[in-house]
């Protein structure tokens, strides 16, 4: 296995990255072997130029760490469930953010969410960049913790290199003598030299997460960080057009607004059908309410729920547009860097009983588009 180098990242001052840090205060070199060198900013140009890949630690107080209940969804999926779950928590406008999602824990439910200013991942990047690095990963510090030894009330107090933090079994937090008065016993048990080395080996070789994602990975751009933030948008525009549907009497037209819907669309879904429920709670609550308001001649909730479930296992392929009409007819325009990545998502639809009018067509960057026509085949 190649030889991996672990840097740490200096901590935001007064809005920026600290300007008079001119290396990372402590860095761990771990070989093929599995050996672990340790260093700091004295020694630092003793392990540059490095060909293996670069993992950056982001502290601890900079980053938020949540979990969510959003199960095996693809990326972009998982992303835009886990804004809408964790909207109501964030201090910063949720536009400002930018969320990290790792892998399910072994009830396949829970998953880790790392949330951190888009400006805070950006000046990081400048900073490696002033010093001749690009990054190939960026892990939260806090996702490098052991598991809490259950003898001392579930607390671990951690420390390494300059970052000094706590973790219980179920929260992540710098350690503040009054954070740990308030959320643990006060009795902490001290991570051993042992445990760290070999949590730091465990975070090299399978990464938790990675906050260098989409927009933000190494060769990505602004036309990369324009996709990725549209489709998060489309996306809360889908769910916030379950909930619009229930007043209107004909016609529901989505409107894709990034920046209004990113604020507003949580609170639109969870005034009509409560608080981020499951899909399938979703549909069978916005039924019922069409039932009982009698008002609409078609069912808006039964091809939107077709339209998710084909879309779920294609990451992929993004929702541009989506007209409902009353008489059962849905209008969808759906991008895909290529155009066979559209065409299981329109298979998956015929299979679920829907006839489809399809015309494909290209987009101005290179991509592909089709605009689909549904409605029942009977």
């Amino acid at each position: 296995m190649t030889a991996r180098l672990l840097l740490s990242l200096p901590p935001r001052l007064a809005g920026k990255v600290a300007p008079a840090t001119p290396a990372p205060s402590h860095w761990w070199l771990i070989d093929d072997a599995g050996g672990i060198r340790a260093g700091t900013s004295q020694d630092w140009p003793d392990v540059l130029p490095h060909p293996g890949p670069i993992i950056a630690l982001a502290p601890v107080a900079d980053v938020t760490l949540r979990q969510a209940a959003i199960g095996g969804l693809a990326p972009r999926q998982a992303a835009m469930a886990a804004r809408l779950l964790l909207a109501d928590g964030l201090a910063d406008p949720v536009d400002a953010l930018h969320l990290a999602i790792g892998s399910h824990d072994a009830s396949g439910e829970m998953r880790p969410v790392a949330i951190c200013g888009r400006e805070q991942i950006q000046g990081w990047r400048d900073w490696l960049a002033a010093l001749g690095i690009t990054a190939d990963h960026l892990v939260p510090l806090a996702c490098l913790s052991p598991i809490a030894d259950d003898t001392a009330g579930g607390a671990l107090h951690i420390t390494l290199g300059d970052q000094d933090w706590v973790r219980t079994r179920d929260l992540v937090f710098p350690a503040d003598p009054a954070l740990i008065n308030l959320l643990t016993s006060g009795h902490l048990a001290e991570a051993s030299q042992v445990q760290l080395d070999a949590a730091l080996i465990a975070l090299a070789d399978h990464l938790p997460l990675d906050l260098l994602d989409d927009p933000f990975a190494p060769g990505t751009g602004q036309f990369a960080d324009r996709r990725m933030r549209r489709r998060l948008g489309t996306w809360a525009a889908l769910m916030a057009g379950i909930s619009l549907a229930l007043p209107l009497t004909e016609t529901v037209r989505l409107k894709l607004d990034r920046q209004r819907l990113d604020r507003d669309s949580a609170a639109m879904v969870e005034s009509a059908l409560g608080r981020a429920p499951p899909l399938e709670e979703a549909v069978a609550a916005l039924d019922a309410d069409l039932a009982r308001r009698g008002g609409l001649p078609g069912r808006a909730s039964l091809p939107l729920a077709a339209l998710l479930r084909a879309l779920e296992p294609q990451p992929t392929v993004a929702i541009n547009r989506v007209d409902w009409r009353g008489d059962g007819r849905l209008d969808v325009t759906l991008a895909a860097p290529r155009p066979d990545q559209i065409d299981p998502v329109a298979q998956a639809l015929r299979d679920s009983g829907y006839r489809l009018v399809m015309t494909p067509r290209a987009d101005g960057n290179g991509g592909a588009l089709a605009d689909l026509v549904m409605e029942p085949a009977s």
